[in-house]
């Protein structure tokens, strides 16, 4: 691991409080990717407007080389069958977002 995070020039570091710790706990192996500017995390700065699309393709591409050189690789059509869940999955939520929030509204303009 040390190899190959140094020829991607990247360090590590493992601390005991994040997104892959709950995983961890239940010996689930995982890990959290994050670039170095940690300062707007968990903080009223932390908005969408800070995601980075061009550190998302970094990190996928570090990843892909990773399972590349132990020549994991997944099928496309995997792929595309998770994307589709996915995409069913968030417009069902926002489809139940969208009914509850209108029913809240119809029911402050009743009460108004």
């Amino acid at each position: 691991m040390d190899a190959f995070l140094n020829s991607h020039k990247l360090g590590r570091s493992y601390e005991d409080n994040s997104d892959h710790v709950p995983f961890n706990l239940k010996n689930i192996s995982a890990v959290t990717f994050i670039h170095d500017d940690t300062d707007k995390i968990h903080t009223p700065y932390d908005t969408i407007e800070n995601i980075s699309v061009n550190k998302i393709n970094e990190a996928f591409l570090v990843v892909d080389d990773f399972l590349k050189a132990r020549k994991v690789f997944i099928e496309k059509s995997e792929i595309i069958e998770n994307r589709y869940v996915v995409y069913i999955l968030t417009s069902i939520f926002l489809i139940v977002f969208v009914l509850i929030y209108s029913n809240v509204l119809k029911k402050e303009k009743t009460i108004s």
